[in-house]
């Protein structure tokens, strides 16, 4: 693969060459609107590009005529895109043209293999970047991915950086330069292969994605280029079906898993720990100003995991709701159900976490290590949300008869091992059910969104800066549960893949 960089257009005349003008007025990287940055200058974007490699050899032979190759019009100056490693040998060549010392040259082509690029879109966002003014470039948006992706079940938290492809882009497409994304739980049950050791790899997951939109498709309605905006544990849907129509899309037979899942045209959907993503719009959500990026990310599939049946259920004033652990999915559960109005009580296992709880305005903390400690709340809760992934080894009788007459025991933590066996007899004192459900819909995630930015609800989370080691301690921490206090938010993602937007 070339690794192309950028020069000026500005080709010295035959007179400038007999006068020898300085080798500096003709080799400028990026002269846009009088802006001109020499090597000098450029040293200081070093460490903002993190593309620059050495530069592998081509059998494109460009000579010095590098105006005439792949070229674009920005505001009247033309700008190159070039092979890097080739263009490094025109600059010697032409010292030596103009009897200028070698060493000096050769300077200046080691420098600019620090300057060049993966792809070609990267350099977009570099021109933009530099110059904000420049908007609109005859220039390709990525069709990859930069991900770091897990390419071993048995090795599941070693992600190593690569290129993965991107479904191809769609008239109702969004394409997001990425900012932060969440670490779920669901991430880590898919890369150990709790769930399922059929997983496609190299596979990038992460599905709490916040960023820029980059890209539109001509028929999207919903965001527009610049807008900060999110992509939760869905990426698509077949729209048409009774399902969808009904606003019941995250039950669609054909959804599309933000990862691991195939797209229509069979590309395999690549997550939120990478540089981009692209899916429909109608899964792509503005993010409401007043809502800071590291704290809102996790909302879009723990927050919308808890919101959801809380909503459904009725939670609100006069209603007594049992959230059951206060992980990173219970944390959510406690802080919507108290924005809803409803009296809202935590159960757990030990009181390690009680303080927290009470902070997040729980009435009361209920602890199951506690002999018969369900006695006292026989008939109380009007239902319950369960996010604990440790349902495998509960008594669940014990948690049924807590609940009202009707009352439901509801599950949005799945853990890797099968549920406890049971007999129907247990449903009956209470004539309770037991149900779960499967993040959210599109009405859903706005109410919610709007509920955050009206009250000010602020997640608990504590953020990671993106990188191999620190995506392998944020899997590890959550597969643990090692003091995560109660989302991790990967984070800093300019500083690994530079200004995409």
């Amino acid at each position: 693969m070339p690794v192309y960089c950028i020069v000026s257009c500005t080709v010295p005349t035959p007179r400038e060459r007999r006068e020898r003008v300085s080798e500096q007025r003709h080799i400028q990287l990026w002269r846009l609107k009088g802006l001109d940055i020499n090597f000098n200058s450029l040293r200081g974007f070093a460490a903002l590009a993190p593309w620059h490699l050495q530069c592998p050899s081509s059998t494109q032979n460009l000579g010095f005529g590098v105006h005439r190759t792949m070229e674009t019009s920005i505001d009247a100056v033309n700008v190159a895109v070039v092979d890097a490693k080739l263009m490094s040998r025109s600059i010697f060549s032409y010292g030596a043209h103009l009897r200028l010392p070698v060493t000096g040259h050769s300077r200046y082509g080691n420098d600019l293999a620090k300057f060049s690029f993966r792809k070609k879109s990267h350099i977009v966002n570099y021109l933009q970047f530099l110059n904000p003014a420049i908007t609109n470039l005859a220039m390709p948006y990525p069709e990859t991915t930069d991900a770091f992706a897990v390419n071993d079940t048995k090795n599941w938290s070693t992600f190593k950086r690569q290129e993965l492809p991107l479904k191809k882009f769609e008239e109702t497409d969004v394409d997001i330069a990425i900012d932060a994304c969440g670490v779920c739980a669901s991430d880590v049950h898919t890369i150990t292969g709790g769930w399922g050791d059929d997983i496609p790899l190299p596979l990038c997951v992460g599905h709490e994605v916040i960023g820029k939109v980059v890209r539109v498709g001509s028929k999207v309605t919903r965001v527009k280029v610049g807008d900060r905006a999110g992509i939760g544990a869905q990426i698509g849907a077949d729209l048409t079906c009774g399902n969808c129509k009904a606003d019941q899309e995250n039950y669609c037979e054909n959804q599309i898993d933000t990862y691991g899942a195939k797209h229509t045209d069979g590309t395999v959907a690549q997550g939120g720990y990478s540089s981009h993503i692209r899916g429909n719009e109608y899964f792509v959500f503005k993010i409401p100003d007043n809502l800071d990026t590291a704290l809102a990310a996790p909302m879009l599939c723990a927050g919308l995991t808890t919101y959801s049946p809380l909503k459904r259920l009725g939670a609100g004033p006069g209603k007594k709701v049992a959230i059951v652990g206060l992980g990173g999915l219970g944390h959510f559960g406690v802080l919507w159900s108290v924005a809803l109005g409803a009296e809202t009580y935590v159960i757990s296992h030990s009181a390690s976490k009680k303080n927290d709880a009470m902070k997040m305005g729980a009435k009361d903390f209920i602890v199951t290590n506690e002999k018969g400690w369900n006695e006292k709340h026989k008939f109380k809760f009007d239902f319950i949300i369960n996010t604990a992934d440790a349902t495998d080894k509960f008594d669940l009788s014990a948690y049924f008869s807590t609940l009202k007459v009707g009352g439901t025991f509801h599950m949005v933590g799945f853990p890797d091992n099968p549920l406890p066996a049971m007999q129907a007899q247990i449903f009956a004192p209470n004539g309770c059910y037991m149900g779960a459900s499967h993040i959210g819909n599109r009405p859903e995630m706005e109410e919610m969104f709007e509920l955050a930015s009206k009250q000010n609800i602020k997640s608990w989370v504590q953020e990671i800066p993106l990188s191999e080691a620190g995506i392998k301690e944020a899997v590890e921490r959550v597969y643990k549960n090692d003091n995560v206090r109660y989302r991790i938010t990967l984070t800093k993602f300019d500083d690994v893949f530079g200004k995409r937007a």
